[in-house]
């Protein structure tokens, strides 16, 4: 009877183990979504808000031509990839803030006190840093998110945010 018992707990056991273990291909198409995934969405949207709120302050604050072109690079690509990810994350009941994280805010509101030349260097340095940041985040997702509608987006993404990293890092020689 016990050996029978014994039995019977392991099968079942193992058959638990095997019902939980769905982790297929299917899943991945059927558009799950991951923590990895959550938090790229929350990351990302962040991210498009902060750049589209530093660039709107570089156009009023600057007056560098360079720094005007690429503030207003930033207002339209990053505004198109925050209409984007917002149409792809509301397919899966997910929300994209609409604002910048608290230390964005922060440094935006520093940089709004600036003028001149001291504005240009720290919006273009804080450029660079951020674009590093968002090019990790989108490669992260790429490599550890499941689903494949968010994992596409960061892919076509990323090229643009390694263009917009290189322009940096080439007006950043400037300051």
């Amino acid at each position: 009877m016990k050996v029978t018992l014994m039995a019977l707990t392991g099968l079942l056991a193992v058959a638990s183990f095997c019902a939980c273990d769905n982790n297929d291909d299917t899943d991945n198409m059927n558009g799950m979504v991951n923590a990895t995934d959550s938090a790229f969405v929350l990351s990302a949207g962040m991210s498009n808000a902060a750049e589209i709120d530093a660039a709107n302050l570089a156009l009023t604050k600057s007056t560098d031509s360079a720094i005007l072109h690429f503030a207003q690079m930033m207002i339209t690509d990053h505004s198109a990839a925050q209409t984007s990810l917002a149409a792809i994350a509301g397919k899966y009941n997910l929300t994209v803030p609409d604002s910048a994280d608290a230390m964005h805010q922060q440094l935006a509101a520093s940089l709004a006190l600036m003028s001149g030349r001291a504005f240009d260097s720290m919006y273009i340095h804080q450029q660079v840093t951020d674009h590093q940041a968002a090019v990790q985040l989108y490669q992260n997702e790429e490599n550890g998110g499941n689903n494949t509608d968010l994992k596409n987006f960061a892919d076509s993404t990323l090229p643009k945010l390694q263009m917009h990293l290189d322009s940096a890092n080439t007006i950043v020689a400037n300051y």
